[in-house]
């Protein structure tokens, strides 16, 4: 959750498009943001637990698909959120 002043939002995507960037996609709840506005980030530690296994369950995934494929089964993407897992391979 994304709070200031005058702003209530939730967090939808996070991304690195590049070095030393880390751009939040956000939906807007309550409020407005502007640029120079001071906000506050909150983490839902529940959810973010649930993303990371779900992560972590895409390594594996990946691993045995190489393992049975070949080393020609590549990932090409994946998406992650608590209790579901998709992974895209060539």
């Amino acid at each position: 959750m994304l709070t200031g002043p005058n702003l209530r939002a939730e967090i939808i995507d996070v991304q690195r498009p590049a070095k030393n960037l880390i751009a939040h996609t956000v939906r807007i709840l309550d409020g407005s943001l502007a640029v120079g506005d001071t906000v506050h980030v909150a983490v839902d530690s529940e959810w973010r637990t649930g993303a990371r296994q779900a992560h972590s369950g895409t390594h594996v995934a990946h691993s045995a698909l190489r393992h049975v494929l070949g080393p020609n089964a590549l990932q090409s993407g994946s998406y992650n959120r608590p209790g579901y897992l998709r992974l895209d391979f060539a």
